[in-house]
């Protein structure tokens, strides 16, 4: 009985920056499953194709369902077959790519294997397999990212719950803003109320700051060792007429 399509093994090649510059219209189609490698979590994801955009023949981007304009360099057609040498590999990958590959490097083999349950596989999972570090790695999808427990984890990064309060370093206003996080995207940008799609390495853990205390009073002046000085009753001019009124006015009409 033959083996189901889901078990065969696939393998895929990653275009150069050349051969990405020069995809013919047609050959990626909307909702094909393709390979998606993805910087942020440094590996492959396995994702849809949810719109070609091509102008004179020329694929010129390509939205996918975990990524909008992703980099024509990092999506790779998966191909059904045998795994194979490196030689053949870049033989079919030829023949099924026609003109658009002209010098492949050595490729990675991607395969659903039996030995790896379907509760574990995921919905779409696929089990990476290095030619040249003869190691094995499951791979996440983007399904599988999308059903964690909202959070998303990022290497030598933090990672920050939905609901949680950040900062984030917003280059716009120049400043560091409190917000929200509102939503993880499928490739592990973040949603905030002040910004959506943030990259996580302008996002930090929110610390209480301190409201800072106002400014405290000058002290008065010190009075030890002074002495204050005697009181002094005011002073008045002394008008001419003053001095003869004190002294009575002469008698008048001999009286």
């Amino acid at each position: 009985m033959p083996a189901d399509t889901a078990d065969e093994a696939v393998h895929f090649v990653m275009p150069s920056e050349s051969q990405a510059r020069d995809i013919p219209e047609g050959y990626f189609q909307e909702g094909e499953a393709v390979v998606y490698h993805s910087r942020t979590h440094h590996g492959f994801l396995r994702t849809r194709i949810a719109k070609v955009h091509a102008v004179g023949g020329v694929v010129q981007a390509i939205d996918l369902a975990c990524k909008k304009s992703a980099d024509l360099a990092k999506i790779a057609k998966i191909q059904s077959g045998e795994v194979v040498d490196s030689v053949e590999a870049d033989n079919v990958s030829r023949k099924h790519r026609g003109n658009v590959l002209t010098e492949l490097p050595s490729p990675l083999h991607v395969e659903n294997a039996e030995r790896w349950p379907t509760e574990t596989r995921g919905g779409d999972g696929i089990l990476c397999y290095d030619s040249q570090a003869g190691k094995p790695q499951k791979l996440a999808t983007a399904t599988e990212i999308r059903r964690e427990n909202n959070e998303v984890a990022f290497p030598g990064s933090e990672r920050f719950q939905i609901g949680e309060k950040v900062f984030y370093n917003s280059k716009t206003l120049r400043q560091r803003v409190v917000a929200i996080v509102k939503g993880i995207t499928a490739d592990g940008l973040y949603d905030l109320d002040v910004k959506n799609r943030a990259l996580p390495e302008n996002i930090s853990r929110y610390v209480e700051e301190a409201i800072p205390a106002p400014p405290a009073l000058p002290a008065p002046p010190s009075t030890s060792g002074c002495v204050a000085p005697p009181y002094q009753p005011p002073t008045y001019p002394t008008l001419p007429g003053d001095h003869q009124a004190s002294h009575g006015l002469p008698p008048v009409d001999g009286r």
